[in-house]
C-alpha cells in the first residue's frame, strides 16, 4: 500500500519498514499469499530508493514494536 499510495499516501520509507518486517519471517506471509515474495518485493523497492530513505526505512524497522 504504501509503496504503491494505495489508500495512503506513497511514502517508500514506509513501504521499506513493512517488506522488511514480512521479510523477517516469508514463509508465514507465503503460507497466506504464494505469490507474494517479500524478500523479491524489498529487493525491488529499494532499486528506487536513495541512501537515506533505506537508512530511516531500516531505523523504522528496526524500533517498531506492536501496539495493542
Amino acid at each position: 500500500m504504501y509503496e504503491e499510495g494505495w489508500a495512503v499516501a506513497r511514502n517508500c520509507i514506509k513501504a521499506y519498514q513493512w517488506y522488511a518486517l514480512s521479510a523477517r519471517n516469508p514463509q508465514q506471509e507465503m503460507a497466506i499469499d504464494p505469490n507474494y515474495d517479500p524478500k523479491a518485493a524489498l529487493e525491488r523497492l529499494v532499486r528506487r530508493m536513495n541512501d537515506f530513505q533505506i537508512k530511516r526505512g531500516k531505523q523504522h524497522a528496526k524500533t517498531w514494536k506492536p501496539s495493542r
